[in-house]
């Protein structure tokens, strides 16, 4: 009972504190968000306390964020988002709460497109996948960001394999497969590749990972022979043409649908139907 008290009081008392801060505007007109405390604090009440915060924090959160993207609100006030607080509300959240898919899912979509900042997302998301182990959308969503804003292929791949262990869905390991490869580690790509096609019952899926395989052992083939030209002739190759001369390419290297391989602009080894 005592604990339930305490709750109250505690709950009560964030509202109100949350009330005086948003009440006030610093010269910026950034709007101020309420206040929520560390979870060492909070957890002296219990766990059912921990959990009630967290979601309060998180539902003040979406309407605070709700309120102030409505254009008819921020045209008449240019009012700006405290993104900073925002975030510390989802990092508190988490630790109050780390089972609540709320504060990774509105983290992903938020913080990354609008304010970049995507390490401290993928910091989030990591923490996260350690409570939520049947989720394959944070590894996912880590991937996606590792790949599209980051450009750290090996960590895409590592976090695509990761989401597709968790549930078997052919576009993770498809994923998996093309950033293990980009990132240099075609034969790994390879690897995995053989290793679900041994493992893989369905036969539409397993004729689109011999397809990716086929594609990759020729790029392997071009990629030896890009590195056994640039040993014999002190720099990289312009294009393919420069390697069919017999020594390195006997014949013009095609991908499993029969499109051509290519290098593009940095010199890496690219296939057409972008297997």
């Amino acid at each position: 009972m005592r604990k339930i008290l305490s709750g109250v009081v505690l709950v009560t008392l964030l509202a109100a504190a949350t009330d005086q801060v948003q009440q006030r505007a610093d010269k910026k007109n950034i709007v101020a968000l309420g206040y929520v405390p560390p979870a060492t604090v909070v957890n002296v009440f219990g766990q059912g306390i921990s959990m009630l915060v967290a979601d309060w924090a998180i539902i003040d959160t979406m309407f605070y964020y709700g309120t102030l993207v409505d254009p008819a609100f921020s045209k008449e006030e240019h009012v700006l988002i405290d993104y900073y607080n925002l975030y510390r509300h989802m990092l508190r959240s988490a630790r109050l709460d780390p089972y609540n898919q709320d504060v990774y899912y509105f983290s992903q979509a938020i913080f990354t497109w609008e304010v970049g900042r995507i390490n401290e997302v993928n910091d989030l998301l990591d923490y996260g996948m350690k409570y939520r182990s049947w989720d394959d959308q944070l590894p996912f969503f880590a991937g996606f960001n590792s790949f599209y804003f980051l450009k750290d292929y090996p960590k895409a791949s590592d976090y695509m394999l990761e989401a597709y262990q968790r549930s078997g869905k052919e576009l993770y390991a498809r994923l998996a497969s093309r950033f293990l490869r980009r990132s240099g580690r075609t034969e790994a790509a390879i690897a995995f590749l053989q290793d679900q096609i041994s493992a893989t019952k369905e036969p539409a899926l397993k004729k689109r990972f011999l397809q990716r395989l086929k594609t990759f052992e020729m790029i392997l083939s071009v990629e030896r022979a890009v590195q056994a030209f640039e040993r014999d002739e002190g720099h990289r190759p312009l294009s393919i043409d420069e390697l069919l001369d017999g020594k390195y390419l006997q014949n013009a290297p095609r991908d499993a649908l029969g499109r051509s391989i290519f290098l593009d602009e940095n010199g890496s080894v690219q296939s057409r139907s972008g297997l």
